[in-house]
């Protein structure tokens, strides 16, 4: 996830490639959080969601690169 991070930084995107990427982020991020939903409460045998809410705002997993993609490179020349 970290390097998904990197890519998003990368000052050569364009506005439209960076939303691609954002968009795409936001739905792997809510994938990962519904499939261990579901992994817990199969777990549980219960019908409560079986993950806390504690549990969603600890994990990290696509937060960094989607924030990543919110940065802009305009205020930074960039040789070349």
């Amino acid at each position: 996830v970290t390097l998904w991070r990197l890519g998003a930084l990368n000052p050569k995107l364009s506005p439209s490639q960076r939303q691609d990427m954002l968009i795409k982020f936001r739905e792997w991020h809510i994938s990962t959080i519904e499939k261990v939903r579901k992994a817990r409460s199969n777990n549980n045998g219960t019908s409560s969601s079986g993950v806390k809410k504690g549990d969603v705002e600890i994990f990290p997993g696509f937060k960094p690169a989607i924030e990543a993609c919110s940065l802009t490179w305009e205020d930074y020349t960039i040789p070349g």
